[in-house]
């Protein structure tokens, strides 16, 4: 079965995922958490780069290794390519992306370590456990039409709503990796957050305020939560710009 990161639940109305979300969490607090993550992030990119990934495909796996730290049930590898290289495979099997993953060819420039077949088995049966089997993942992605069908196309009603999606797409794509503080808030608020700054970079001030008030008191935000998570969101993508 393919997962789709913005319909991760067909059967279920978006309502549902918020109510759902505080399951996928992925905020981390201690140091050596970070340290971990961008270890295993950047053999993540090292394998895109060097396999042509699709970058729905390394979304996914990123999300999980978020989710493993998150869960403090890390797997006991021999070496912490084997956690990058399964969550990569089981993004690779499971996500809608064109394209498949294998370890062969793999070489250690990528910064890879193959341990045999016995160890790669074992460190899947760990990445599984640790994710409780649950390989479908509730993303900001999501929460994206709900916000702009709910929220944003009354406010720009006669534009074409796809260009602010790209642009909140294309920040959620990048936040991932460069934006460590983003953890700490709910997939919704992210979300959230990645339109506000879509269409404070598209549209005029009149329009982002009634977006920015639509949003702030829809029934299912924490509008605290939002500002902070906007705030750090805008500083984020235009540091990295400058």
């Amino acid at each position: 079965m393919e997962f789709s990161l913005e319909d991760p639940y067909p059967d279920f109305p978006t309502e549902d995922l918020f109510a759902m979300e505080n399951n996928y969490r992925t905020s981390m607090w201690a140091p050596l958490s970070f340290a971990r993550r961008r270890s295993l992030i950047l053999l993540i990119l090292r394998v895109r780069r060097s396999r042509n990934l699709h970058r729905r495909t390394t979304y996914l796996a990123i999300n999980y290794v978020d989710r493993l730290i998150h869960s403090r049930h890390f797997p006991e590898v021999d070496h912490i390519s084997l956690v990058a290289i399964t969550c990569l495979s089981l993004a690779s099997q499971y996500s809608d992306s064109a394209g498949s993953f294998t370890v062969r060819g793999l070489e250690e420039e990528d910064g890879f370590v193959d341990l045999g077949p016995d160890a790669r088995y074992r460190a899947d049966l760990q990445v599984r456990a640790a994710l409780n089997g649950e390989l479908n993942s509730i993303t900001p992605f999501a929460f994206l039409d709900f916000f702009i069908l709910e929220h944003l196309f009354p406010v720009i009603n006669g534009h074409n709503l796809e260009i602010p999606k790209f642009r909140a797409s294309t920040i959620l794509f990048h936040i991932q990796i460069a934006g460590e503080n983003m953890l700490r808030y709910k997939p919704s608020v992210i979300a959230a957050s990645a339109l506000l700054c879509a269409v404070n970079e598209m549209f005029p001030p009149p329009q982002f305020e009634e977006f920015t008030l639509a949003v702030r008191f829809s029934e299912f935000m924490d509008e605290d939560m939002l500002e902070l998570c906007f705030v750090a969101m805008w500083e984020t993508i235009h540091d990295d710009e400058e």
